[in-house]
């Protein structure tokens, strides 16, 4: 009895043992045992070339047979009729290379249009192939419509913007497919195909006898390589000083040879000659795919006394070549400064299209100038367009008087040739600007007082200025104007110093607030940490409960000897 005692304890002990032991080795999950080629999807080499139909229209119902083109092993295919009139699907399955069925359009009362799927699966993938309104099936022999229409482009590059135009007879209703989801009800209209591939056009009409369908398929291949074609413009209104603008289509860098061998690299340089004369400026563009030349020649002048900014006679000569030509439309021009370069501080050019009933907007990357962006809508199409933001040293000399606030920077904005951006021409123009905090803060100006103020009839007149945003050295605002293309003054108004007393306690506000943030959330890490903490000291249980259950067999073990 007391053996048999000490072997029911011993037996006790070691199941101990071994259940504090299985927590501390862990357990594998079944997750853990699945194999890397479970989560891994082979290569397809499984592929739907094509499927035919013996019989795409009749009198419902009609029995019609479809066979598939396949490369690859099959073992088993699937196909799948659905008519949207009535909402019905049927199905057809099968097992085998052999991938063709028949089948009995309109059995259960269906008809009008069916799109018909087919699904294959191999030992090394599956694929499938979907047609929409690919068969069509009526209960009426007469008046039914007949689908046609033809499209502007069946092939090219991408991106291709493809029209259709509908020659349907005696329907009246139309639906468009642009390949498996994209929809149009519109009578003709305008694709654009963005990426490559073979699209399935089909056009569906209908009307109160029946339905019908034809498809065509637009093919788009990848893009084209596009070279550069070199051009540009020179305005030589400031004597020897020369601004040259870069009209270049598709160029990503720029050589230019100035003809009194200095050159320069920029995309719109300005240049300075030293002497009046007629010179031959070269442009050389390039980008990844090639390059194209452009020259000019072009006649400089030294400026009189008496000159009041307006260009010298200058006569060019024009050669562009490349290795691929392009069409262009009428450009805009450069954007012409009336303003002496004497008062010049700095100066921005950006350039872009024009084209009428779209948004047009020009960036200032370089930040020479308080203007960031310029936006607006065109009403006419001008084609590649120069404009350029001048800082203004002092007040410009085309207004008789400054604005009565306090004024941050003048600047000026001429788009294109002169007098384009305005009402007639132009809507919905913003201009986007910054403003110095130091600034602000050494003129004691109220932010909420600065205003962009444009110069028209003699006056000055406020803008719609509203403050967008801020960072630790600027305010950003948009300002909504008429015209551009006349000077424009950024001006503020002197805070009074209940506004500084209110700030300044905001900004106190702030900071304690940000203290009593950071002070709560150092507790709420510490409070984290605790159970952590914890958690990795119940982790180690497991192996002291081990330790006893050990030591407790060998005092058995020692017991039973006795």
């Amino acid at each position: 009895m007391k053996k048999s005692f000490s072997s029911i304890v011993l037996v006790m002990l070691f199941l101990q043992v071994i259940l504090a032991i299985i927590p501390s080795i862990g357990v594998v999950s079944a997750a853990d045992n699945v194999t890397a080629t479970d989560n891994v999807t082979a290569t397809s080499n499984l592929t739907i070339n094509d499927f035919t139909c013996n019989v795409l229209k009749g009198t419902v119902p009609f029995d019609s047979r479809l066979t598939a083109n396949v490369t690859g092993k099959v073992t088993k295919w699937k196909w799948e009729f659905y008519n949207p009139q009535i909402d019905h699907w049927s199905y057809s399955s099968g097992k085998g290379k052999s991938v063709t069925t028949s089948h009995r359009f309109g059995r259960a009362k269906a008809y009008g249009v069916f799109n018909v799927t087919l699904i294959v699966v191999g030992p090394n993938g599956s694929d499938s192939l979907k047609k929409i309104d690919y068969v069509v099936g009526n209960k009426n022999t007469t008046g039914l419509p007949t689908a046609n229409f033809s499209a502007s482009s069946t092939s090219g590059y991408a991106p291709l913007n493809v029209t259709f135009t509908d020659k349907s007879k005696d329907a009246t209703t139309a639906l468009w497919y642009f390949g498996l989801t994209n929809t149009s009800k519109e009578k003709n209209p305008t694709y654009t195909f963005n990426y490559p591939g073979t699209y399935r056009v089909v056009l569906e009409v209908s009307n109160g006898r029946g339905w019908d369908a034809t498809a065509q398929e637009i093919t788009v291949l990848g893009e084209q390589k596009v070279l550069p074609e070199a051009g540009f413009d020179a305005d030589n209104s400031n004597g020897l000083d020369v601004q040259f603008a870069d009209t270049s289509q598709n160029a990503s860098e720029w050589s230019w040879d100035f003809g009194d061998g200095t050159n320069s690299t920029e995309q719109n340089p300005m240049h300075l000659y030293s002497a009046a004369g007629n010179y031959t400026v070269n442009l050389t563009a390039n980008n990844e795919n090639g390059t194209s030349l452009s020259n000019k020649t072009i006649y400089v002048e030294e400026m009189s006394d008496s000159s009041d900014g307006s260009s010298g006679s200058s006569s060019s000569d024009s050669n562009s070549h490349s290795s691929s030509s392009s069409g262009s439309g009428s450009s805009g021009g450069v954007g012409g400064s009336p303003e002496p370069q004497s008062n010049v501080e700095a100066k921005e050019l950006s350039q872009t299209s024009i084209t009428y009933g779209n948004s047009v907007n020009f960036d200032f990357p370089q930040n020479a100038t308080p203007v960031i962006n310029m936006s607006f809508d065109s009403k006419k199409t001008v084609g590649k367009t120069t404009t350029v933001v001048e800082m203004l040293i002092n007040q410009s000399t085309l207004v008789s008087e400054s604005p009565s606030d306090e004024v941050y920077k003048f600047v000026n904005i001429w788009v294109g040739n002169s007098g384009f951006a305005t009402p007639d021409n132009i809507e919905n123009a913003k201009v986007y600007f910054k403003v110095e905090k130091s600034w602000v803060q050494d003129k004691n100006i109220d932010k909420s007082s600065i205003t962009f103020n444009g110069y028209s009839d003699s006056k000055w007149s406020s803008l719609q200025t509203t403050l967008v945003g801020e960072d630790d050295k600027y305010l950003y605002f948009t300002a909504e104007t008429s015209e551009l293309s006349s000077p424009f003054a950024i001006t503020g108004k002197t805070a009074p110093s209940s506004t500084l007393n209110e700030t300044n306690s905001e900004t106190q506000s702030e900071s304690n607030s940000s203290l009593e943030n950071n002070a709560s959330n150092a507790t709420n890490v510490e409070q984290t940490q605790n159970p952590s903490t914890s958690e990795n000291e119940s982790k180690k249980s497991p192996g002291f409960e081990s330790a006893i259950g050990i030591v407790s067999l060998f005092a058995v073990i020692l017991y039973k000897r006795k």
